[in-house]
């Protein structure tokens, strides 16, 4: 029956056919029936959403625990996330925790990213820095940027091992290439400052404007300083305060403050 939730995504996402979310319902709910996981984990959202059938918290939750009992990671990470978080039930981190675990021991990266931040924070488990870093490096090793951008921040600020701000670089630098802009401009603020790697103003400046493409008004900021300042860009005020702007909008409290300065 994977075959129905095959198609169940079709006319959910109108990929080939009309769409329509009555039928996509029907078709998720015949997989789920027929024991296909992952058709009990496509169901959640509509549930969640009330796209094609009655909005139903309930339901969802069902639906995500079917799909984890039935061995699909996804649906244990979103039930998971929700008892950690106690969006529509009684916050339980402890089961929150476990279940995020069985997610990322079934394969989701991003669950084994959200397991460290918990050991970090001790939020549900027992505070345990060591197991953090080890579930942020099989996080970044599976590519997911996140995963690599806390292993930068762990040896940038030393937490749980000694300082290595070479090892930052490497790790923030794997999360600029995922595409995770504070990635982008944390390795952008290591260049500026000759911190960890040979100092390149203009490599930091191209680090800032490609965070600032991907929305991180950290990086817009630090841009807009680039340009006001002449550091490895051309000094340009206007340009400066089109970053700052942007950095503003992107509700970036230091870019709001730095463009006032400049009215």
């Amino acid at each position: 029956m994977k075959a129905c939730d095959f198609l169940g995504e079709m006319y959910d996402e109108g990929h080939g056919v009309a769409r329509n979310y009555s039928m996509a319902v029907a078709l998720y709910n015949k997989a789920c029936s027929t024991g296909i996981a992952r058709g009990c984990f496509d169901l959640g959202p509509m549930y969640e959403s009330g796209r094609g059938v009655a909005k139903d918290h309930s339901n969802a939750l069902k639906s995500y625990e079917k799909a984890c009992d039935g061995g699909f990671p996804d649906g244990c990470f979103d039930l998971g996330l929700t008892y950690a978080n106690g969006t529509g039930v009684t916050k339980d981190a402890h089961r929150g925790a476990a279940l995020i675990s069985k997610a990322c021991d079934g394969g989701n990266s991003d669950a084994c990213v959200a397991l460290g931040t918990m050991y970090i924070q001790g939020e549900g488990v027992t505070e345990d820095l060591a197991r953090a870093r080890t579930l942020f490096s099989k996080a970044c090793d599976s590519g997911i940027g996140n995963g690599c951008f806390n292993l930068g921040m762990i040896y940038q600020l030393g937490g749980g091992v000694a300082e290595d701000h070479s090892k930052a670089a490497t790790f923030y630098s794997k999360a600029c290439d995922a595409k995770v802009a504070k990635g982008c401009d944390s390795l952008g603020v290591l260049y500026e400052n000759g911190d960890g790697v040979a100092r390149d103003d203009y490599h930091a400046a191209a680090l800032f404007a490609k965070a600032c493409d991907y929305g991180e008004g950290a990086g817009c900021t630090d841009l807009g300083l680039s340009y006001l300042n002449g550091i490895g860009v051309e000094k340009d005020a206007k340009k400066a305060q089109e970053m700052f702007g942007a950095a503003c909008f992107a509700h970036y409290q230091r870019g709001c403050d730095e463009l006032k300065k400049l009215q």
